[in-house]
């Protein structure tokens, strides 16, 4: 008995962003429109609440005082923290902060 095989391709459809477009929902999406992103000049940055890095669009104006290894730094918030108003303490990073305060 030969083992069946099948001959198909799979055609997935992306469609062309530019620079400063919104993110896309899906992954593959997700991926072109950040390499469109970086070409035109965008760069990520860091959330201030969950710290994953974000391109600008998905930013908002809201900026908080956080704590970093030697000082202190000002970063922006993401529209996901923003909408749900999670806090560092809720995310467990606040102990940490205090605790490289110790060190």
């Amino acid at each position: 008995m030969t083992p069946y095989r099948s001959d198909f391709a799979h055609l997935h459809i992306i469609p062309t962003y530019k620079g400063g477009d919104p993110a896309p929902k899906g992954y593959l999406e997700w991926h072109e429109w950040a390499r469109v992103q970086l070409r035109a000049g965008l760069r990520q940055q860091e959330c201030g609440k969950c710290c994953k890095w974000k391109f600008p669009q998905e930013l908002t104006a809201e900026k908080i005082r956080v704590a970093t290894k030697r000082s202190f730094a000002i970063r922006p918030v993401c529209f996901e923290c923003f909408v749900s108003g999670e806090s560092r303490s809720v995310l467990g990073l606040e102990r940490n902060y205090a605790q490289m305060g110790e060190a």
